[in-house]
């Protein structure tokens, strides 16, 4: 079967995506009988790659407490930042909202991956902090993109004399 031939050929080659589709087969029960415990040995093994879609789900099992894994908030919080280290924007955006005062960094590098909800947070952000350039960069790339709340805080701030992002 397929599944067999994905375990064999990530064996053979150590292509961590085939650990991490394995891991989600069994999670979600596609072509196989959901097994969680199982679903988190192959994503363990993934996320230990730095597999980093394997990584976020790591921690949502022990965010949620899925299967025989108990809850444990610090454990997913460390494979949150993890996964955020790594690039993926999902993680990246979580980790801002999470942090709030200090997030530039990780809504800059969501939004650099062309998330816009990031990049809405990010100019609301600079906007509080009354960073207004870099505010009126972010919400004019959302103004750009036809959003309606990023072109009536750019016309309430005035945001077009700290520069034309639009």
């Amino acid at each position: 079967t397929w599944f067999k031939r994905s375990i064999a050929m990530g064996e053979v080659t150590g292509y961590v995506g085939g650990e991490y589709s394995i891991g989600m087969a069994y999670k979600n029960g596609l072509g196989v009988t959901p097994d969680l415990d199982e679903a988190f040995k192959w994503l363990e093994k993934a996320a230990n790659k730095n597999y980093a879609e394997a990584q976020l789900e790591i921690s949502i099992f022990y965010q949620k407490g899925l299967g025989s894994i108990a809850i444990d908030l610090d454990t997913s919080f460390n494979w949150l930042v993890k996964t955020a280290e790594n690039g993926h924007y999902i993680a990246q955006r979580i980790l801002g909202h999470h942090y709030r005062l200090g997030s530039e960094h990780w809504f800059e590098n969501s939004a650099a991956e062309g998330d816009g909800e990031s990049i809405e947070w990010a100019g609301k952000l600079y906007l509080k902090q009354e960073n207004f350039k870099a505010a009126a960069f972010f919400l004019g790339v959302l103004k750009r993109m036809g959003n309606k709340d990023a072109e009536s805080l750019w016309n309430k701030h005035e945001l077009s004399k700290y520069g034309n992002f639009e």
